[in-house]
């Protein structure tokens, strides 16, 4: 049967148990996501729904949900001896009950920071109110600048406006936060001197905690998640634009089809001997390198690149993700939910049946601290979050879905 039918069915509490069984299964998979999102937002939206979208109240939505069916079980008894029917029928509603808590452990989360940003907040994410009394502040711009000469520039700290100059290029900090170069060789009244000199680079890195952005001298723009650098020259000349990068960095590439644009990737493999790259012309793409992680996964958004490792490379086109090892092997991700890649770039954390340990690493290098863990977790979890909350907000959407607590003791964070 067609997951609409049986998703209307369900909103309708018209569902067999043998339907419910076939909707339950429907439900998990992730091509049936954006419309099942888009019926658990419709209910979040209305008043009496409302409190589904807050952790906190849903045991006691579940207790008064149940309640409301034993009621509803007097109303439902047959007068010739109807008891089977009666118990039956209650079965099928807490099955239904079941299902409707599913959806929202499964959803509401992912939905939150979306639903929220429509209503009026009761109080501000980060307010005394809503801190622990052990609590951690998110990350922010933070990044430093190492000039060709190993200078080293603070940015969060450094005043807005032009830093430094290398060659014939200004480096200009903005009001926003970013970090931008500007050729200043043809509105110059009194030029330098031409002097020919080797190619300078400049090292743009974020600290754990850190985020920044940048344009490159050719225009392209450069997105650096926590924990990540990128090498670049301060003037783009020859036959190719290269730059290398380790951790997660998001780029949208100017087009140049007679220079094109390669990034050599320093991180996320132990086998330097033949570093991972990537050719682009011009691109929107995400890539994930990180020195702990053994993989690189190179995501692409829109235009087309190829990865080459040693002798082996491979196209791939907007929506794919090609995931390789250290000894060169690749392999195709398939179902990439593109939103919960760049959610980072975007300031959200998206969590799609994630491990806790591979979430408690985005949380390492976003927050800054250190985790410990106390016995064995292998659970997964769903859910999504602003990036922008202190981490007791985050730990405690993960509490709310069961499995695991955690304590804060200064920038160490317990799983228990």
């Amino acid at each position: 049967m067609d997951f609409d039918i049986l998703l209307e069915k369900f909103l309708k509490e018209d569902l067999s148990p043998e339907e419910l069984s076939l909707f339950l299964a429907a439900a998990k998979e992730a091509a049936n996501d954006e419309v099942l999102q888009r019926k658990i937002a419709e209910k979040l939206n209305k008043k009496e729904y409302h409190g589904l979208s807050d952790p906190a109240k849903i045991p006691s939505l579940f207790r008064a949900m149940l309640e409301k069916a034993s009621r509803e079980q007097v109303s439902l008894r047959n007068p010739e001896g109807g008891a089977q029917v009666t118990r039956r029928r209650f079965l099928i509603r807490r099955m239904r009950v079941a299902a409707v808590l599913l959806l929202v452990a499964a959803g509401a989360y992912l939905l939150w920071s979306t639903v929220r940003q429509s209503q009026p907040p009761d109080v501000a994410p980060n307010s005394a109110e809503s801190r622990l009394e052990n609590d951690i502040a998110p990350g922010g711009n933070k990044a430093v600048l190492t000039l060709a000469n190993g200078e080293k520039i603070t940015l969060d700290s450094a005043a807005d406006g032009q830093l430094a100059r290398q060659g014939n290029s200004s480096i200009i900090k903005l009001a926003t936060g970013h970090l931008t170069y500007k050729n200043t060789s043809a509105t110059d009244k009194f030029p330098e001197p031409y002097i020919a000199t080797p190619m300078a680079f400049n090292t743009l890195s974020t600290p754990r905690g850190g985020q920044y952005q940048l344009t490159l001298p050719d225009g392209s723009r450069v997105w650096l998640n926590a924990a990540s650098s990128i090498r670049y020259p301060t003037a783009f000349s020859g036959k190719e634009r290269k730059v290398e990068i380790s951790g997660e960095v998001y780029f949208e590439v100017s087009k140049n089809a007679d220079m094109p644009f390669r990034v050599t990737i320093l991180g996320g493999t132990t086998d330097q001997t033949s570093p991972l790259e990537i050719q682009v012309l011009g691109t929107s793409f995400n890539v994930m390198a990180y020195e702990d992680d053994s993989t690189v996964s190179t995501t692409l958004l829109e235009g087309g690149v190829k990865i080459i490792k040693g002798a082996t490379a491979r196209m791939i086109t907007p929506g794919q993700q090609l995931i390789t090892n250290a000894r060169g092997g690749m392999h195709l991700a398939a179902n990439v939910d593109m939103k919960k890649v760049i959610a980072w770039k975007n300031g959200k954390f998206i969590f799609y049946n994630d491990y806790i340990t591979d979430i408690m690493k985005q949380l390492t290098r976003w927050y800054d601290i250190d985790v410990r863990f106390t016995g064995e977790v292998h659970d997964h979890y769903s859910g999504g979050i602003s990036r922008q909350v202190n981490i007791s907000q985050v730990l405690k959407m993960l509490e709310a879905a069961g499995g695991v607590s955690f304590s804060v003791r200064g920038k160490e964070v317990r799983i228990n």
